[in-house]
């Protein structure tokens, strides 16, 4: 794969994921952030071919990118993902191996067959979101059309599926509940505690002004025992 083809990606996407045009939490700088990590976690998965993952990672958003709005719903996104991998540069191998990844990488659990570019992919998706930028990713995201939380119920959470959360509040635990889903987010925890700890204090401190804004009993320890389940001891 040329270094030019990816450079010429880069430069492309790059200017359409910035505002006005980008759409935030799903922006330029979570891309970048993402593509950083490749060294620390091919140290928890092997195999991964490093120019692979960066076309990948910045791929693995376009979806959300009002650009392409028009075109991934005409088209359909597998379709516009093919146009943008230029033939020449790569083999139908490879292409396939990152397009699958790209369109599998949203999906809630891993799978046993996954290849290790998806599984990569999904990590580093998750675990840029354990930390206060994950904790306002999804006001970025939907800060106009989700409201924080609901007044009249604000604690207790639902369905935590990528299009089940209906407030910012259960977006939290969303994200949580990744801690005692997937054992390499607890390995990296373990490498980088101050960020789940930085997480769970935004949480907290979330909580406490509500509590104290609408006279109710702030209740969120128990939503963060019940999310985390057995590891809430070792972690609170």
């Amino acid at each position: 794969m040329k270094r030019l083809f990816i450079d010429d990606l880069k430069d492309f996407l790059g200017k359409l994921y910035l505002p006005p045009l980008g759409q935030g939490g799903h922006d330029l700088n979570h891309v970048l952030r993402m593509e950083a990590m490749y060294e620390e976690l091919s140290t928890l998965i092997s195999g991964v071919d490093q120019e692979e993952y960066a076309v990948a990672v910045w791929l693995h958003n376009i979806d959300r990118c009002p650009a392409f709005g028009n075109p991934v719903k005409s088209e359909g996104l597998e379709a516009v993902l093919k146009g943008l991998l230029n033939p020449a540069e790569l083999s139908a191998e490879v292409a396939e191996r990152i397009v699958n990844s790209v369109l599998e990488h949203g999906k809630k659990n891993d799978g046993v067959d996954d290849p290790s570019l998806l599984q990569m992919l999904r990590l580093a998706d998750e675990w840029d979101r354990i930390g206060v930028h994950g904790a306002t990713s999804g006001f970025a995201w939907k800060g106009c059309v989700m409201p924080s939380y609901n007044h009249q119920n604000p604690f207790g959470y639902g369905d935590t599926s990528e299009n089940g959360w209906k407030t910012h509040y259960q977006n939290f635990y969303r994200i949580l509940e990744w801690y005692s889903d997937f054992p390499l987010i607890r390995d990296l925890v373990h490498r980088h505690r101050w960020r789940f700890e930085a997480f769970l204090a935004f949480i907290r401190a979330f909580a406490r002004e509500i509590s104290e804004a609408h006279n109710v009993p702030n209740t969120v320890e128990a939503d963060i025992k019940r999310c985390l389940g057995s590891y809430y001891d070792s972690r609170k």
